[in-house]
């Protein structure tokens, strides 16, 4: 046997050929698995940087409706500038989860504050209050900062007021940073880091101002064990706003890929070495013997099933040494084997964790499903390692729906598209998931790949954040965002329709005297009640404090129907927390067509129309359709509403007394105070019109009551017998929160009996709301005032008014005068004196203007007459001259 050529020369080109597959594979398996794991970084990466942009547009959106909160905040403030005090603010500050809330002057001295210890600061030289009361900007947000008196840190957003006023309001960082401390990228970071391959991370270089809000997030962060110097690491840019702000380096473990290597490498060693011992020990037939029967027990190897199972060791065999090293690469292989399984158990759990899937789908038999078990959050199926199809998961008649999508996509774009899809799953819930094919695995025989991820979370954030930009969060409604954006979306289309504009009447007032959690149930219950009543294909949204818009089609007999049943749902008492409360709307209406275009002109003349409604309303709700002279309506409301505002501020106020005649003694009782404008031609019913729909009357009212006890405080103090004095009220006075109380210190402070003044109501007050008024009207009576119910038979008039209110006297109204004060019909009157008479209350017929009806009424048993016939409405010294001086006083 030629040892030579049969035994070394092999074995040398063996071994020789050994190493050199040895040193090959060393390289390659190299190369492979640092390019794998280069990849595999460097996605992790990108990912990363792509989920802190995402995140940072989160942070604007929520940073920017604060903002937008606060500084809403602080307009309502200087829209009820009237009723601010301390008390109020702090109520805001609770009901806004706000740090503070200050009103300043001019001059930046505190007026008003929700902390009583700041009342009257004064701003030092410098700092940013001081500093916004020397500019003239009308609006100044901050960033966050360290506020001047503490280590806390603050956001201040100033805003400024007509009169030079302005409003600080306060929020604490701390609650803008539990709004968006899961869109960091601080944690973001800190999500990624937890792979068990990713050792550490961190983000360097953050251009200063690149993220929002100043939130104190850093200019870097860091996270995972930075020990380790066995790592690859990467480096990719962070972008936001289309450019490069920093830098994202992750730092990837290396041990795997080297301890594959090496495990490789040591197997070839250990097979070259069992080689050579083989060749040695090998001769003559021995060696083809052996080699036949390696050769057998060789293919009775099954790696995939029985790794662990050994081959049989013969002592005898020429390659006992190779059956030795074989068995021992089957142990090896099978060891590796089981940790392959326990990586892809951990890469199961990390799909699960990140909400993807991977998918494969057969279009030849309509079957795709998840080789590594269900890991949709949603689908609340128990996941596994084990394949699980989609059926499994979906309710019926969704998987054809997925079936029919995804083969569509496929025709259509080929093996490379996405696209996002809602699942219905068997347990009722929904998930939305998207889906994208890969690659095509075996294109011939129609089987494809994917991933699919589920983006719930994702659909459940971008609905809170459309719900904090388009939705109101009292009523629920659409806002005026919303109602803009869907109006001028109907405009461009081409589409006619019509818009209703809605406004709560006496809603400020009700604000102030019950409280603003009223006031929002009041919103609440008004926004229902609207929404019921505009029916299908109608859009409803708050547009802001007491005002709703309505948008709908142009259907006259829909929109007839729809007011009707506002109508009907307003013309009673409607619940409010539990209480019956009597709520008046005013309407305007108004239509625009295919060709309209400009979305201003047409809310203009709804707006206008809403408020002609409420200029003649007189306390129902009512509605108006919007006509041209309305415009011309609006101008001359307005110029009285100039005029009103200049006779208060610069006393161009007066009033006129027109005496009260005794009809048995002919001298006068007591005088009515009528109110005038000076140097101004416009009648009393116009400007008192006005007066009230402005929300000016409850100014005006205090005013007419101080003047009258001032007057007959100085009629007595020249020694005159002072005789009552009737001043009207107006129904909007009853929302005068204290009014009663001004009343009884107004008389105190004159020095005046209350039994010389007289409070003189119409039948509107008792229609407002019943209990109210009643109250109302005791704690007048209480203080020794009489009541006299005035312009009796104008309106609706009745009976029960003189058992249910506590009134001293009626005054017939000039047009029930007119009509019964003559020979014929006079006995109506006899009849309403001689009732009157039952219940102790005298009568007054005013607007007498010749002998014959006063002769009449007088007859007829009324106990006093008022009009021209006697005498107009005089200046106070044409009183004291006519009527003050004795026996002068007398008539006839």
């Amino acid at each position: 046997m030629d040892k030579k050529r049969l035994i070394y020369i092999p074995l040398l080109l063996t071994l020789f050929t050994v190493l050199l597959i040895n040193i090959t594979t060393y390289h390659i398996s190299k190369n492979i698995y640092m390019n794998q794991l280069e990849d595999y970084a460097e996605n992790l990466a990108t990912m990363l940087s792509r989920k802190i942009s995402d995140n940072s547009e989160s942070l604007d959106r929520i940073i920017g409706i604060v903002d937008e909160k606060m500084i809403g905040i602080g307009r309502e403030v200087f829209r009820n500038r009237d009723n601010i005090d301390s008390q109020y603010l702090k109520e805001a500050c609770k009901n806004h989860n706000l740090t503070g809330l200050y009103l300043y002057d001019s001059e930046g001295r505190t007026v008003y504050s929700s902390d009583d210890s700041l009342t009257g600061w004064k701003s030092e030289k410098g700092d940013p209050i001081d500093m916004f009361s020397r500019s003239e900007e009308p609006v100044l947000v901050e960033d966050i900062r360290k506020s001047l008196d503490g280590d806390e840190y603050i956001k201040s957003i100033f805003v400024r007021g007509d009169n030079g006023e302005f409003v600080q309001i306060v929020i604490n960082a701390e609650h803008i940073r539990s709004l968006v401390e899961k869109y960091t990228y601080q944690a973001a970071l800190d999500d990624f880091t937890r792979d068990e391959h990713v050792l550490y991370g961190y983000v360097l270089n953050v251009e200063p101002g690149s993220f929002p809000g100043n939130l104190d997030i850093g200019e870097h962060a860091v996270s995972g064990d930075f020990s380790h110097m066995d790592a690859l690491e990467v480096t990719v840019p962070l972008r936001h706003g289309g450019k490069i702000v920093g830098n994202i380096i992750l730092g990837v473990s290396l041990e795997y890929a080297r301890t594959s290597m090496y495990m490789v490498c040591l197997n070839v060693v250990a097979l070259c070495c069992g080689w050579i011992l083989i060749f040695y020990r090998m001769v003559g037939k021995k060696l083809i013997s052996s080699l036949n029967e390696l050769d057998r027990n060789l293919k009775l190897i099954n790696v995939g099933e029985h790794a662990a199972i050994m081959m049989p060791e013969d002592k005898k065999s020429v390659f006992v040494g190779i059956y030795g090293t074989i068995n021992n690469m089957l142990h090896k292989i099978y060891e590796y084997n089981e940790k392959v399984k326990k990586l892809d158990k951990k890469f199961f759990l990390a799909l699960r964790e990140s909400g993807t899937v991977y998918w494969e789908y057969d279009s030849m038999k309509k079957k795709l499903a998840f080789p590594y078990g269900d890991v949709l959050k949603s689908s609340h199926v128990n996941g596994g390692c084990d394949e699980i199809a989609i059926s499994e998961i979906l309710k019926d008649g969704m998987v054809d729906s997925v079936y029919e999508r995804i083969s569509r996509r496929i025709s259509e774009s080929g093996s490379k598209t996405q696209f996002v899809e809602r699942l219905g799953m068997k347990d009722g819930k929904e998930a939305w998931i998207y889906l994208a094919i890969m690659k095509n695995v075996e294109e011939e025989k129609g089987l494809y790949s994917g991933i699919c991820i589920d983006i719930s979370g994702l659909k459940e954030q971008e609905k809170h954040i459309y719900d904090l930009a388009y939705k109101d969060d009292i009523t629920s409604l659409h806002n005026r965002r919303y109602f803009n954006e869907k109006f001028k979306e109907k405009l461009l289309k081409n589409h006619s329709g019509t818009v209703v504009m809605i406004d709560i009447d006496s809603f400020y007032e009700m604000n102030n005297v019950r409280g603003m959690c009223f006031g929002d149930e009041v919103l609440r219950v008004v926004g229902n009640l609207i929404e019921f009543c505009s029916g299908k294909g109608s859009f409803v949204s708050r547009l802001g404090e007491d005002e709703f818009a309505v948008l709908m089609a142009n259907d006259g007999e829909k929109v007839n129907g729809f007011l009707q049943c506002i109508k009907e749902k307003f013309g009673r008492n409607i619940l409010i927390g539990g209480e019956p409360v009597k709520l008046n709307l005013s309407i305007g209406v108004t239509s625009f067509g295919a060709d309209s275009h400009n979305d201003e002109r047409i809310l203009n003349e709804a707006d206008l129309a809403m408020k002609s409604a409420k200029q003649s309303s007189r306390n129902i709700t009512n509605y108006r359709y919007f006509r041209q002279h309305m415009l011309g309506d609006i101008i001359e409301i307005n110029k009285i509403s100039e005029l009103l505002n200049h006779s208060i501020e610069n006393d161009g106020l007066r009033l006129l007394y027109q005496p009260q005649i005794n009809s048995a003694t002919g001298s006068a009782d007591g005088f009515e105070a009528l109110l005038r404008l000076m140097d101004v031609n416009i009648s009393p019913p116009d400007f008192i019109s006005v007066a009230e729909g402005r929300g000016m009357i409850n100014i005006i009212g205090r005013w007419v009551f101080e003047e009258a006890a001032r007057q007959i405080s100085e009629w007595k103090r020249k020694g005159f017998a002072v005789k009552p004095v009737a001043v009207n009220m107006s129904v909007r006075q009853i929302d005068d929160n204290g009014f009663v109380e001004f009343m009884e210190k107004t008389l105190e402070g004159y020095g005046v009996e209350p039994e010389y003044i007289e409070i003189e109501i119409t039948e509107n007050l008792l229609f407002e709301d019943t209990k109210r008024a009643v109250v109302f009207l005791n704690k007048i009576k209480d203080i020794g005032v009489s009541l006299a119910l005035d312009d009796f038979g104008s309106g609706f008039s009745s009976i029960s008014y003189l058992t249910r209110f506590p009134v001293d006297k009626i005054k017939y109204d000039k047009s029930l005068v007119d009509q019964y004060a003559n020979i014929d019909k006079c006995s109506v009157i006899q009849k309403l004196n001689l009732l009157a008479g039952e219940f102790n209350i005298k009568t007054l017929a005013e607007g007498v203007e010749t002998r014959e009806q006063f002769e009449l009424l007088r007859d007829a048993g009324c106990h006093a007459i008022q009009g021209y016939y006697f005498s107009k409405p005089l200046e106070p010294e044409d009183v004291e001259k006519n009527f003050l001086k004795g026996a002068g006083d007398m008539i006839f």
